[in-house]
C-alpha cells in the first residue's frame, strides 16, 4: 500500500513543476529573458505566494 501511495505522490509532485517549466520556456521565448530573469520572475512569485500564505489566508479564513 505504501508504494502505491509513493507513486502517486511522485506523480502529483511532477505534475506540480509543469508550470514553472512552462513560465521559463514562455518568458525565454516572448519576453527573451535569459536565466536570471526568468529565476527573478520565479522568485518574485514565490516571495509573493509565501506572503499570501502567511498573511492574507489566514485573514480570509477568518
Amino acid at each position: 500500500p505504501l508504494s502505491g501511495l509513493l507513486v502517486v505522490f511522485f506523480i502529483i509532485q511532477l505534475i506540480g513543476q509543469i508550470p514553472a517549466t512552462l513560465w521559463v520556456l514562455f518568458g525565454e521565448e516572448r519576453f527573451a529573458w535569459d536565466g536570471v530573469m526568468v529565476g527573478v520572475s520565479l522568485a518574485v512569485f514565490g516571495l509573493t505566494h509565501a506572503l499570501f500564505q502567511g498573511l492574507a489566508a489566514g485573514f480570509i479564513a477568518k
